[in-house]
């Protein structure tokens, strides 16, 4: 049977979302063990040999790859510490943007969240720009700022994996209510 998806590689899949937050800036070659598993569950749930492509099976299962459920869950955990749901360890380590003296757009912008830096320099370290505090506003910024402006989580998330699914199979995205 070597070379055929599993059930229990189907099992693995569900766990791959489980403190997924965590695994943001593991290398290339971890991401990739972690898309295999699952690529494996989506092989399984269509009958498909090993040897096959399955981007577009990710896509008729509207699976996000690893990638871009790392990004989901980060920006899920902005959303809940911009707006008073997140824990007070986590929302201590977040801040909103203060307006600059010079005169930007930005500064109208109530969404954007302050990105702290590692020293005077913005000397940035591998471990570092891994924790929460420092890669989630850089995610969270990135974000188009009608889904940032949103306040109920359903909608939020909605529009959300609405906006990684486009980024990451194409496409044009418009938000709609």
């Amino acid at each position: 049977m070597r070379g055929h998806t599993t059930k229990h590689d189907c099992q693995k899949h569900s766990k791959l979302d489980f403190c997924n937050s965590l695994l943001y800036g593991i290398s290339a070659k971890q991401v990739n063990r972690l898309q295999k598993i699952q690529n494996s569950a989506a092989r399984y749930v269509f009958g498909w040999k090993k040897r096959r492509g399955v981007t577009a099976l990710r896509r008729k299962l509207h699976f996000l790859p690893v990638e871009a459920r790392i990004h989901f869950k980060i920006c899920l955990l902005m959303h809940q510490a911009v707006h008073g749901y997140a824990p007070e360890y986590l929302a201590s380590e977040i801040q909103r943007r203060q307006p600059k003296a010079v005169n930007l757009r930005a500064n109208d912008d109530k969404t954007l969240l302050e990105e702290k830096i590692h020293g005077q320099l913005k000397l940035r370290h591998k471990i570092t720009e891994r924790g929460i505090s420092i890669a989630g506003p850089v995610i969270w910024n990135d974000l188009p700022r009608k889904i940032r402006e949103l306040e109920a989580v359903g909608l939020f998330k909605k529009q959300l994996k609405t906006y990684l699914f486009v980024k990451t199979y194409g496409g044009s995205y418009s938000m709609s209510q």
